[in-house]
Order: structure tokens, then C-alpha cells, then sequence
């Protein structure tokens, strides 16, 4: 497969094939990250740098898989850096994430009607990231056809000469009485292009810092009036790290020697806090023991480190 990859390395088909998966996540607002007109140059490191980037509210809620109850009114990164090495074939992509506000609220209405509405979600929503061979088969759909025919016809050679040599392997496994073994699929571009993704989203690196989650919620109101209050419970958490999945193992100074699980990711969650934020006139089975000023902020004092692997 070398002189094949070597092809395929000098062409611009890497380049656009990247910038074509990162406008299929679909879960960053286009207009403020440009993803068409985003340039990087192979052979070197490449750094984009996005503040005050919207997300997709729709894609959110299907990532987060929140109840029907749920809604989701406002999603916002400070700031994204995406960090792409020199040689991405190989190396991690590293995506650093600083302050995530995301704010949902509970949506009125009975329990058949969020069933309902969890529903129709379910059935009208794609998957939130596409499968990697469908995308390289979309992807091929819009590229030059003397390219992809060019890429073809080295990618048949290569499998002629890989066929060639699986053939004398098995004639010398047979003569020692030894099975013989072969992937039983022959080699394809749109399969390659798939396999290429898969390795680059099994590498990426993300580390995100100060995330909150707010869940706003309407209260009756302790001074016998017709207006409602709201209460706001909210969760902070001040880092979370995403390992690929292809990444070693390490051991921080006092922390165990963490074995990552074959196939799955390591996250790590650093400070989860939880407060509960309300107005001085909440009814007093919300508020705390002791009288405070407006607003009233109670919070868990005891943090957590989490980790796991999925």
C-alpha cells in the first residue's frame, strides 16, 4: 500500500476530505466557523482559533439525549482552538474547548405530548456524527473524476500486488497442511476514505474547561401573587479530558496507572460542583435554613473527580 498511500498523501484529496467531515458534524454554527473557506497547509501544524461560536440546538439535544420535558434555549462556546499537526495521517487532531454555557428550560404541556414530541425527534433527526463510509461515499460524489480515477487505478494495482502475494502465501500454507487467511473484501477507495476518517476521529484529543449546564424552572411564588419565580439549577464542571482512543497508557504523579479499554475513549471529569440559585421571595422549602440576601446562591461544597472509559 505504499506507493498507493504516497498518492494519495501528494494529492489535495486529504485536505478537502477533512474540511468535508468537519461541515458534516453539523454541530457548530456554519456562519461563524466558515468550514468552507477554512485553509491548512500539509506539512506543517495548523492552528484555528473561533470565539463566540454557536451550536446547533437540535444536534445538542440528540448528542445530550435529553427528556422530553427538557428544552434546549441557548448553546454557546467562548472560545475553540483546533490544533492540526503536521502529519494528521498519524497524529492526534487536539480540539480545546474554553466555556461552554448551555441553558435549558422544562417544557410545559402533559405527558402524552412529550411523549409525542420525543417521538417525532427520534424519527426526523439524523444520526449526530454520520458513519464514516457513507461520508467517504458522499464525499467521492463531489470530487474531480480524473482524480478519483487516478487513486483507483493505483489502489487496483496495490491490490493486484497484495492479491499476488496472499496467493503465495497460501500455496505455502497449504503444502504444510496450514490454513490460509485473506480479509475476503477487496480494497476500495470509498472503503480506504473510511478507514483514513476512522483513524483520524479515533486520534483526536478534546479538552474542554468551564462548563455549566442551567436548568431554569418556574416555582409558584411565596407571596400569594398570580407571577411565578424561577429557580435555576445549575452544574459546573471545570475540565473535561477525551482521550483518543488509540492513546497509551499514563500515570500522573499521585493519580493510578489508568489501562485504556481496547476500542473506547478515556474521560476524565475534573470539579463537579452543583448549585441552586434562586430569589429571596422562592417559597422557604427551597431556600436554605438560614435567611440570606438576594440572589441566593446554595452549592454542594463537596467536588468530584470522575473518570471513565467509553
Amino acid at each position: 500500500m505504499a506507493t498507493f498511500f504516497q498518492s494519495f498523501r501528494s494529492s489535495t484529496m486529504p485536505k478537502r476530505l477533512l474540511r468535508y467531515a468537519l461541515s458534516k458534524l453539523e454541530l457548530l454554527e456554519e456562519e461563524t466557523l466558515d468550514i468552507e473557506n477554512l485553509e491548512f497547509a500539509l506539512g506543517r501544524n495548523t492552528v484555528f482559533e473561533f470565539k463566540d461560536v454557536g451550536m446547533r440546538l437540535k444536534k445538542l439535544e440528540s448528542l445530550l439525549n435529553l427528556p422530553p420535558a427538557f428544552r434546549l434555549q441557548r448553546a454557546k462556546v467562548l472560545k475553540l482552538t483546533v490544533t492540526i499537526p503536521m502529519d494528521f495521517y498519524t497524529s492526534p487532531i487536539n480540539i480545546e474547548v474554553d466555556g461552554v454555557d448551555i441553558r435549558l428550560s422544562v417544557v410545559g404541556g402533559d405527558e402524552d405530548k412529550n411523549k409525542e414530541r420525543a417521538a417525532r425527534k427520534t424519527r426526523d433527526e439524523p444520526d449526530v456524527v454520520p458513519d464514516t463510509l457513507d461520508l467517504a461515499a458522499s464525499f467521492l460524489e463531489t470530487q474531480p473524476l480524473a482524480e478519483k480515477r487516478k487513486l483507483e487505478e493505483a489502489l487496483a494495482s496495490e491490490s493486484q500486488d497484495l492479491g499476488a502475494s496472499v496467493a503465495t502465501a497460501d500455496s505455502f500454507a497449504s503444502e504444510e497442511d496450514e490454513p490460509g487467511f485473506g480479509t475476503g473484501q477487496a480494497l476500495s477507495l470509498p472503503f480506504f476514505l473510511a478507514d483514513f476518517l476512522q483513524g483520524i476521529i479515533d486520534r483526536t484529543q478534546i479538552r474542554i474547561r468551564g462548563v455549566i449546564f442551567q436548568l431554569d424552572v418556574e416555582v409558584p411564588s411565596d407571596d400569594s401573587t398570580a407571577a411565578s419565580d424561577i429557580v435555576a439549577f445549575q452544574i459546573a464542571l471545570d475540565q473535561i479530558d477525551v482521550e483518543g482512543v488509540t492513546a497509551e497508557s499514563r500515570n500522573n504523579q499521585d493519580d493510578p496507572l489508568i489501562q485504556p479499554k481496547e476500542g473506547k475513549r478515556h474521560i476524565a471529569l475534573s470539579r463537579i460542583r452543583a448549585y441552586l440559585i434562586s430569589e429571596a421571595n422562592v417559597p422557604i422549602f427551597l431556600r436554605a435554613r438560614h435567611a440570606v440576601t438576594t440572589p441566593y446562591i446554595a452549592s454542594d461544597d463537596r467536588s468530584a473527580t470522575k473518570q471513565s472509559c467509553r
